[in-house]
């Protein structure tokens, strides 16, 4: 387990001086690279080894959102080891104690070099350890694709300052692209995010967007085929 406590920046924050979506999902991320580099196993390592995480799955459940100047902290634990796959939990509090945000990530071990997944080591395995997981439901990371037509948005070229040390776009960049695609005032409760395939510098992305009673669905493309699928509830 790894936790670290900020306040949340002016950066962070909506126009409504509230923690935005894309902010949360960057706490999340910071959390997990600040654990690999307490463990000993963090960039310099991955670049040293030509290996690293990937994120698979998120599912992430917002309670509320803090505004600038709270005080959070965030939490994360490994739950699980399988093969070439992780799964870690994640939890924001308060200073009261009180939760503001859960989420279930799911993560595969990748030899760079090759663009491919490979069995997570076993002192890999033993650095970070495993915690009970948190009390949440673990829903498929699979999403559906809604029944009827999409509408289709304005397209995202891949430009450097999207990417992240694996030359990759980050994948909190791929929640800030959907949700460029929800109507303002849309109350985001929960996310799930399934990446399917890894964008590069000069790809282009095309949102494709279904939006019914549930919420929103946004399928990001590229030449045809997915990269990424996230649902908003």
């Amino acid at each position: 387990m790894y936790e670290f406590t900020s306040r949340i920046r002016y950066s962070e924050v909506k126009p409504d001086g509230k923690l935005s979506v894309l902010g949360l999902a960057n706490r999340m991320q910071d959390c997990s690279v600040f654990h690999s580099i307490e463990v000993g196993r963090g960039p310099e390592i991955w670049l040293k080894e030509s290996v690293g995480w990937v994120i698979v799955a998120w599912q992430i459940h917002i309670f509320r959102e803090p505004e600038i100047g709270e005080r959070i902290t965030t939490r994360t634990q490994a739950y699980q080891f399988r093969g070439f796959e992780a799964n870690r939990h994640f939890i924001l509090f308060d200073e009261k104690g009180e939760t503001v945000a859960m989420a279930n990530s799911n993560w595969a071990y990748f030899d760079m070099a090759a663009g491919r997944p490979i069995r997570i080591p076993q002192a890999e395995m033993d650095a970070y350890g495993l915690d009970e997981p948190l009390d949440m439901e673990d829903e498929s990371r699979k999403i559906s694709i809604p029944d009827g037509e999409a509408e289709s948005m304005l397209p995202y070229e891949v430009h450097a300052v999207s990417l992240d040390t694996n030359g990759h776009v980050n994948n909190a960049r791929y929640i800030e692209m959907a949700v460029a695609c929800l109507t303002p005032d849309f109350p985001i409760r929960k996310i799930r995010v399934q990446y399917i395939r890894q964008a590069k510098l000069g790809d282009v992305l095309v949102p494709k967007v279904w939006h019914d009673e549930k919420g929103y669905v946004i399928w990001l493309e590229c030449d045809g085929r997915p990269y990424a699928v996230t649902e908003f509830q």
